[in-house]
């Protein structure tokens, strides 16, 4: 039986650290747009949904036909939580649509150095492989065995005091999800609400990683982003 493999694009319009970021245009394209069309390019995705409370959000996903899907304002707030986003879209499929089981990708606009070719990449792993959950990483380049915190002024290790005199080659490698990629099957979901049930990696470099937070991150992004994805998007 086919695989269907449906793309999940989160976009809400109002942001904290860096206003409507995801209306933020490099190149003539909006962040938004710049994940549409990834998805679009990649013919491994059957259809792309957007979520967004924005009728400019909704706008622009209607030009590209893509499915919107209207997200309330309580979802739409600096707190909400992204789980419960993915909660909303899924309730959203109808009966005949979950008892496929499809693939969801899911691919935020802060990641405009993602390309085409990990997203493709990364399905195709998760077809091959047969699992229930994928996440896209890069590589810590600091340990976070030296990490320590503070409380009433004082300094506390997150880890063993010891590791504060450690050499950085005595500590494991690490990695950090980069918000580039999460994949996961529809009924997976449901039963274990998280994506941390036997997860498997997607490692991508530290360019590609890039996540834009803050107006540092969208000038690296506009920066690296014809490097990255060459003189035509």
């Amino acid at each position: 039986m086919k695989d269907h493999v449906f793309s999940f694009i989160p976009a809400k319009e109002k942001s904290s650290n860096l206003k409507n970021k995801n209306l933020l245009k490099i190149y003539n394209k909006t962040l938004l747009e710049l994940a549409i069309i990834s998805s679009l390019k990649s013919k491994l995705i059957d259809i792309t949904y957007i979520s967004s409370e924005s009728k400019k959000i909704e706008k622009i996903s209607r030009l590209y036909d893509c499915v919107f899907i209207k997200r309330p304002s309580y979802l739409s707030t600096k707190n909400t939580k992204g789980i419960k986003v993915v909660e909303h879209f899924l309730k959203y499929l109808n009966r005949k649509i979950q008892k496929l089981n499809p693939i969801i990708i899911i691919l935020q606009p802060t990641s405009p150095l993602r390309t085409v070719k990990d997203i493709s990449r990364s399905i195709k792993i998760f077809k091959n492989k047969k699992l229930n959950f994928l996440i896209s990483v890069s590589k810590n380049h600091k340990s976070p065995y030296k990490d320590m915190t503070i409380k009433n002024k004082t300094l506390i290790p997150l880890f063993a005091s010891k590791n504060i005199f450690e050499n950085r080659q005595s500590f494991p490698d690490t990695y950090k999800a980069n918000g580039a990629i999460f994949i996961f099957r529809y009924k997976e979901f449901i039963k274990k609400r998280n994506f941390f049930n036997k997860c498997y990696p997607y490692i991508m470099n530290k360019i590609s990683s890039l996540d834009v937070d803050n107006l540092d991150d969208f000038k690296l992004a506009k920066k690296y982003f014809k490097k990255v994805h060459g003189k035509k998007f």
